[in-house]
C-alpha cells in the first residue's frame, strides 16, 4: 500500500502567503564601546593579620507554667539557646560594656565588666512578691508553652585578637578555626559570632600593599552593562571584570573586580601615580589569579568569537532565506504547483490570486499500484477503492488523467517509495538502481587564535621568572649542597653552568694567593718588579740616544746641504757613516787645494812594494 493525497474533498487546510513582502534582517551585533583609560591594578598581600572580635552569648532557660491556683512545670522545661549577636551588638559589648537582651516582651540591660559575665533574670513573664504573671505563649521544638514564666541565666563571653589571613585560600584562621575571609564574619559553636574588617589596599598603614600594573588599558563597555579592563602591553595580557562595589584607595574611587584580591583604579592623564610603597614581589604572586585570568580571558575571547560568528551566520541566513523566498514568490507566479511542493512538500497544492498565493494541504489516503495498465506514464497508475487514478510525481496528489510516455527500457519512469526506487511493471513494482543525488559543496572556516596568551598574563615575565626561582630555590639548594660536598671530596664534578669561582670576589682571591703562594710565586713577583726597573733604565738610555741622534742628524744636514743639495741631504743625514765620508772627502779636497797654492814645487815619490803575492801597492806621498 502507498500513501497518496486526495484534494477532491470538501475540507482542506488553506493558507494565504504574501508574494511581495519578506521579513527584515536586523543587525543584532553587540553594542560594545572601547575607550582608552589610565588605570592602576593593585592587590592585597598573600598573608597578613587581621583584627577580629568575637562574642558568644548562651542562654540557659528554665520554664514553668504560671497557673491561676498552682504553678506547674512544663514539659521540656529546661533548654539552652545560643543568642544571635550582630556586629554592632558585639562592638557594644567589647567597647561600651553593655548589652540589651530582649525576649517575650521583656528587655534587660546588662553591664559587662569582664570577658566572661554571667547574670540571671526573668526573661518571659514576671514574678512579684511571690506571685507570677505569665508571659506570651510560645512554641519550641513542637512543645507549646502556655502561660509561661522563663528564668534565664545568660553567659556572655567575648575576646579580641589577631587572625592569620591566607588570601591564597581565602580563609582566616582564628584560634584554630577557619572561616571564609571575604564574608567578613562567621559563626562557630566554640567561638560564637566572629567579625573582622576586610582590609583594602591603601597608601599607608602597617601592611604593605602591592602594585601589579599601572599604565594604559582598554575599558570595554558591553550593552548589558558589564565593564572589563583589558591590558595587552609589555608582557601583560589579561582581562578583568569590574564589579559595581567600590572603595577609596588613596582618596581615589576604586572598583572591586571578579577576583577577590584585585582592585582597579582609574586615573586621569594629569593625575599622579598612587603612593603605594611596594610593587608586587615574587613571593606575592598569586598563581590562582594568574591562571584564572588566562582562563577567563580565553573563555571570553572564545565566547565573543562564537557570538560574532552566530550573529554573522544569523544575518547571512536571514538574507539567504529572503532570497529563497523571493525565488519561491517568482515560482508561485509561474508554477503554483511547483511552489506548493517546494514550500510544503508532498500533499500540497497552490493557486495564485492577486499578490497572494493560497496553499492547500490535501488529505492522505491509501492506494495500491494499478497493474492493469501496461503503458508508461509520467504519473504512477494507482487504485483507490474501485477507481483508477494517477499519483502525480513529487506532490503525490491524485489526478484522474496521466501523461502517457514512450516505454524505453533504459529510461523507465521511477518513483521513490520509503527511500528506495521502483518502476512499474505488469507484475507490480520492481526495484531499480538509485539515481545520482545532487550534493552541495563543502564549506570551510578559519578560527582566529588568541595570540600572546601563552606569554602574557596578569604579571610581567620578569615577576614570573623570579617567582619560579623562589619556588624552585629550596629544592635546588639541597641538590647543589650535596653536589658541592661530593665535588670537594672528589666523588663527582659540579653540574654544568656551576663553578666555585662565582662565589669569590677579588679580595678572596688575594687572600688565597697570600696563604698558598710558594717561593717561585714570590720570586716571579720580584723578577717582575726588577724587570720594571730595568725597563725604565732602558727607556732613559733610549731617550738619551735619540737626542744625540737628532743633534747629529741636524748637524749633518746643514753640512751636506752645501755639497749635495737639499733633497739628497735629507736621507744622507740619517746615515752617520755616509755623512762622515762625504764630509771627510770635502775637507781633504779643501786641504789639498790650500797646500798646492802655497808651495813652489812638489815632487811625488812612489814606493812600490811587493807584498802578498807580489801585488804592488802604490802610496802617494805629498
Amino acid at each position: 500500500m502507498l500513501i497518496a493525497y486526495d484534494c477532491n474533498q470538501s475540507r482542506l487546510n488553506l493558507t494565504s502567503i504574501s508574494l511581495v513582502t519578506t521579513p527584515s534582517c536586523l543587525d543584532e551585533s553587540r553594542n560594545v564601546t572601547v575607550t582608552k583609560e589610565r588605570v592602576t591594578i593593585t592587590q592585597t598581600t598573600l598573608f597578613r593579620t587581621v583584627k577580629y572580635r568575637r562574642c558568644l552569648i548562651t542562654a540557659h532557660n528554665s520554664a514553668f507554667r504560671c497557673g491561676k491556683v498552682i504553678d506547674t512545670a512544663h514539659q521540656n522545661s529546661i533548654f539552652s539557646d545560643i543568642v544571635q549577636v550582630s556586629e554592632e551588638e558585639c562592638n557594644d559589648i567589647i567597647h561600651k560594656g553593655r548589652y540589651r537582651y530582649s525576649l517575650g516582651g521583656n528587655t534587660v540591660d546588662i553591664t559587662i565588666n569582664h570577658q566572661f559575665t554571667m547574670t540571671a533574670f526573668v526573661s518571659r513573664g514576671y514574678i512579684r512578691q511571690g506571685s507570677c504573671e505569665p508571659g506570651t505563649p510560645f512554641t519550641r521544638d513542637g512543645v507549646f508553652y502556655d502561660r509561661p514564666v522563663v528564668n534565664t541565666e545568660l553567659h556572655i563571653r567575648y575576646s579580641e585578637g589577631e587572625g592569620l589571613v591566607d588570601l591564597e585560600e581565602n580563609v582566616v584562621r582564628i584560634e584554630g578555626k577557619s572561616c571564609n575571609f571575604q564574608s567578613g564574619k562567621c559563626f562557630d559553636a566554640d567561638l560564637g559570632y566572629v567579625f573582622w574588617e576586610i582590609p583594602k589596599p591603601d597608601c599607608s598603614g602597617e601592611d604593605p600593599k602591592s602594585l601589579i600594573y599601572e599604565g594604559n588599558a582598554e575599558l570595554v563597555l558591553e550593552g548589558n552593562g558589564n565593564r572589563y579592563i583589558q591590558v595587552t602591553h609589555s608582557g601583560y595580557d589579561f582581562q578583568i571584570l569590574i564589579r559595581n562595589e567600590t572603595l577609596y584607595l588613596c582618596g581615589i574611587l576604586t572598583w572591586h573586580t571578579e577576583h577577590p584580591r584585585l582592585y582597579v583604579t582609574f586615573l586621569n592623564k594629569d593625575q599622579p601615580s598612587l603612593n603605594l610603597r611596594y610593587p608586587v614581589k615574587s613571593q606575592e604572586v598569586s598563581m590562582l589569579n594568574y591562571i584564572n585570568s588566562k582562563i577567563v580571558y580565553s573563555f571570553r575571547h572564545v565566547r565573543e568569537s562564537v557570538i560574532n560568528l552566530f550573529n554573522t551566520f544569523k544575518q547571512d541566513r536571514c538574507k539567504t532565506h529572503n532570497r529563497i523566498t523571493e525565488n519561491l514568490m517568482t515560482l508561485a507566479t509561474t508554477s503554483p504547483k511547483e511552489f506548493a511542493y517546494a514550500y510544503g512538500g508532498p500533499g500540497y497544492t497552490a493557486t495564485t490570486r492577486g499578490e497572494v498565493v493560497y496553499l492547500a494541504q490535501c488529505n492522505p489516503v491509501l492506494v495500491s499500484p494499478d497493474l492493469s495498465r501496461v503503458d508508461c506514464y509520467s504519473e504512477m497508475p494507482v487504485k483507490i477503492g474501485n477507481r483508477s487514478m494517477f499519483m502525480a510525481p513529487r506532490s503525490r496528489i491524485l489526478i484522474p488523467v496521466g501523461t502517457k510516455l514512450e516505454c524505453l527500457p533504459d529510461m523507465m519512469p521511477k518513483y521513490n517509495i520509503d527511500g528506495k526506487w521502483y518502476h512499474t511493471t505488469t507484475h507490480g513494482l520492481m526495484q531499480s538502481p538509485s539515481p545520482r543525488t545532487i550534493s552541495p559543496e563543502s564549506i570551510d572556516y578559519e578560527f582566529e587564535p588568541l595570540t600572546g596568551i601563552s606569554e602574557g598574563g596578569l604579571y610581567s615575565s620578569e615577576i614570573i621568572e623570579k617567582y619560579q626561582k623562589a619556588v624552585v630555590a629550596p629544592a635546588v639548594q639541597d641538590v647543589i649542597t650535596a653536589r658541592v660536598v661530593a665535588s670537594v671530596s672528589g666523588d663527582s664534578k659540579l653540574p654544568e653552568g656551576y663553578s666555585f669561582a662565582i662565589g669569590f670576589d677579588k679580595s678572596d682571591f688575594t687572600i688565597i694567593e697570600e696563604k698558598v703562594g710558594s717561593f717561585w710565586t714570590q720570586w716571579s713577583t720580584k723578577l717582575k718588579d726588577s724587570g720594571s726597573w730595568f725597563g725604565a733604565v732602558l727607556l732613559g738610555f733610549a731617550l738619551y740616544r735619540s737626542l744625540i741622534c737628532m743633534i747629529s742628524c741636524f748637524v749633518n744636514f746643514r753640512a751636506l746641504r752645501q755639497d749635495v743639495g737639499f733633497l739628497l741631504a735629507i736621507p744622507l743625514c740619517l746615515v752617520d757613516a755616509v755623512a762622515s765620508l762625504v764630509l771627510h772627502g770635502r775637507l781633504l779636497a779643501d786641504r789639498t787645494a790650500k797646500n798646492g797654492g802655497s808651495e813652489v814645487g812638489k815632487h811625488d815619490e812612489s814606493i812600490n812594494l811587493m807584498e802578498m803575492g807580489e801585488r804592488p801597492i802604490t802610496r802617494r806621498l805629498k
